[in-house]
């Protein structure tokens, strides 16, 4: 299968790490809880610092990475510990 990201370190805590993506330019990055809801969207950039839109650490859980780079889609798990 070929991978259009990495995600590293997995599970981590964003009061220490940030969760890092190594993705093609152009990619769309959306970050949704498990109810769904998207929590956050990150346009071409590299980091997630574990923020929601209003700024808040979200809380401890699993989280859905949505990659989209030109027609390819990837979908991956995240873990978040405090």
């Amino acid at each position: 299968i070929n991978k259009i990201f990495k995600l590293f370190p997995n599970p981590f805590n964003p009061s220490k790490t940030f969760l890092q993506f190594n993705v093609r330019e152009n990619s769309k990055i959306t970050i949704y809880n498990v109810k769904g809801q998207k929590i956050k969207s990150l346009d071409n950039k590299s980091t997630w610092n574990g923020k929601d839109f209003s700024g808040k650490i979200v809380s401890n859980g699993i989280y859905f990475v949505k990659i989209c780079s030109h027609k390819k889609m990837e979908i991956r798990k995240v873990m978040v510990l405090k």
